[in-house]
């Protein structure tokens, strides 16, 4: 993550201003969730049977739902989703063959200080499957992470997939007792060919990784706003794209354009001890609680595009 987007979230606590590709992710995931559970076995296999989720009423109601919520109910949007959920629900989704126990969105936190690894983690796995051999006990792990995006990852996104070796290492924690574990991203775009498996990481992988944790973990505790201005993308040619430009595109569309960048006002809920529980950029999103209070906040925007009172800066 860059260093004017770490600041915000993490120093700054700005909410996530979300898209219209994160909304319709969203939409899907939250409804697969509810579709694996065995109590809606005929909702999923009504599905499967029509082709689509539109012609399931409760299913295609639920989604419209979760959609209004993400903003992303639009027409053109909700077969997009009803394109996801297919290919979602086609490929696997009660788990591989011998599954014997389906696992919905798992949430982990894993907390390590011992022998000279210090990293904390944490993360949601969007289905596990624990395999069994003949006598029914558990012998492998396959692990699934729905994705959205228009592009399927190649290169270096699979070769050091930061995401992938986390969950398997969360994997190994959740369960130390299964060494055979797999992982996999699902692309619901692509119908034909939605796979994405990446290499499974040895034990001996997996602790170099804690090391590389480990190192990563003392910058993190160690950043402040003083080294917000450090490494800016703004300032690196090759990474300068991630800035994105004003603009609209010949179709219409705005262009890309880095959420930090620009200032922003947002609210915040703030808990007794004084520390931020949770932001929104309306205050009507928060939900008021005994003990914690609301403010209003402003983010200054990212310090390469804008200098103190968030005059724009003109820079090549």
């Amino acid at each position: 993550v860059s260093q004017s987007r770490y600041t915000a979230k993490y120093i700054y606590k700005l909410p996530d201003p979300g898209n219209e590709g994160s909304g319709r992710g969203s939409t899907v995931h939250d409804v697969l969730e509810l579709l694996l559970k065995p109590k809606h076995e005929k909702l999923y296999s009504a599905i499967l049977h029509n082709g689509t989720c539109k012609d399931v009423p409760a299913v295609w109601r639920l989604l419209k739902i979760y959609a209004k919520k993400y903003k992303v109910s639009d027409d053109e949007n909700m077969e997009m989703i009803d394109d996801f959920m297919l290919v979602a629900l086609s490929n696997e989704f009660k788990g591989p063959k011998n599954t014997v126990q389906a696992i919905g969105e798992k949430e982990f936190a894993i907390e390590v200080n011992q022998n000279g690894k210090k990293y904390s983690v944490k993360g949601f796995i969007d289905q596990t499957f624990l395999l069994g051999d003949d006598k029914g006990a558990i012998v492998a792990i396959d692990c699934r992470d729905f994705k959205s995006s228009k592009d399927k990852f190649k290169g270096d996104k699979i070769d050091n997939n930061l995401q992938a070796s986390i969950y398997q290492l969360a994997l190994r924690h959740l369960y130390p007792e299964v060494k055979a574990r797999r992982f996999r991203f699902l692309f619901m775009k692509f119908k034909k060919d939605p796979w994405v498996e990446l290499q499974p990481l040895t034990d001996s992988q997996l602790n170099g990784f804690e090391w590389f944790l480990t190192d990563m973990q003392e910058k993190l505790e160690n950043f402040s706003l003083q080294n917000a201005n450090d490494n800016l993308a703004a300032f690196n040619d090759e990474k300068k794209w991630l800035c994105g430009r004003e603009g609209i595109k010949k179709d219409g569309t705005p262009n890309f354009i880095c959420p930090q960048r620009k200032p922003v006002d947002y609210w915040v809920s703030i808990d007794k001890d004084g520390e931020i529980a949770e932001s929104a950029f309306q205050e009507s999103m928060l939900v008021k609680k005994d003990g914690f209070k609301i403010e209003k906040r402003r983010y200054p925007g990212c310090p390469a595009w804008f200098g103190p009172g968030e005059k724009p800066r003109n820079f090549s």
